[in-house]
């Protein structure tokens, strides 16, 4: 079974899970970050983590390092290209309370730090597919 066939196996278990976040299945949003959890949980890694990593880890890591980020990275494109996952990103809140004060004396920002949240959904098309693929279920 090939790495990408694997982890979507094991996302699908994961997100249609009766208890896992009480959101209706189409609803359930999942991180890049919970994604590599679960993608080195499945043995999908040969590190036991692909993220919030320190400088001194991404040092020490190398091109080995490097390589299993970019088929971390490779896998995700595969399942949104392919419309199994759907990325949605999410603008955060711009904090203003850092400014007001410079506004108030009548001097503007040059710029403000906006930010996103990227989340990603399974698809219908890619539920379907998920079931479809699954081993029959034992009549009787």
């Amino acid at each position: 079974m090939s790495r990408e066939a694997r982890f979507v196996d094991a996302l699908y278990k994961q997100v249609s899970s009766p208890n896992w976040q009480g959101a209706r299945l189409p609803d359930r949003a999942l991180t890049r970050g919970d994604l590599s959890t679960l993608y080195v949980n499945e043995g999908l890694s040969r590190r036991p983590r692909l993220t919030n990593l320190t400088y001194g880890e991404i040092e020490q890591g190398g091109a080995d390092l490097q390589a299993e980020l970019s088929d971390f990275a490779a896998t995700i494109e595969i399942l949104v290209r392919n419309r199994i996952l759907r990325e949605s990103d999410t603008p955060n809140r711009i904090d203003l309370s850092d400014v007001a004060a410079d506004v108030e004396r009548g001097r503007m920002p040059r710029s403000l730090e906006a930010t996103t949240t990227t989340r990603y959904y399974f698809t219908d098309l890619g539920m379907q597919f998920v079931k479809a693929c699954q081993s029959p279920s034992p009549i009787g």
